[in-house]
């Protein structure tokens, strides 16, 4: 029998402020939590107009039923669709044309909301460079 472990990973900043300039260190943790996330974030790398969409896949499942109540996102370039939750999961699909992603680098939110009162807000990060 395969045990599932529940894990969602956080990512934050953690700023430094010195006289001769600001410091950013990204720092990643995990917490428990009854929906596991996979990827927990999209880093899509380096894209350039030429590309095709891209169309990534994020898979949300838990021991537990859910219902994703919504799905949105900080970003007009990001498009955001799903498959009906089965049972305890469902996938979320979240498509990408680079001609709309602005130049340089880029960071985005994608919000899932679900019933769940201990997870009921999901934040996956976008991320990548735009040549």
């Amino acid at each position: 029998m395969r045990r599932m472990i529940k894990t969602v990973v956080v990512t934050l900043s953690l700023c430094v402020v010195s006289s001769s300039g600001t410091l950013k260190i990204p720092v990643k943790g995990q917490l428990k939590g009854p929906i596991v996330v996979s990827p927990a974030e999209l880093q899509l790398g380096l894209l350039n107009d030429q590309q095709q969409a891209i169309e990534k896949q994020i898979r949300l499942y838990g021991e537990k039923p859910f219902e994703i109540i919504s799905l949105s996102t900080d970003q007009a370039w990001v498009e955001l669709g799903k498959s009906d939750v089965k049972a305890t999961g469902c996938t979320v699909t979240a498509k990408i044309t680079p001609e709309n992603v602005p130049q340089g680098q880029f960071h985005g939110l994608i919000t899932v909301k679900t019933n769940l009162p201990d997870m009921s807000v999901i934040t996956i990060g976008v991320s990548g460079y735009h040549l």
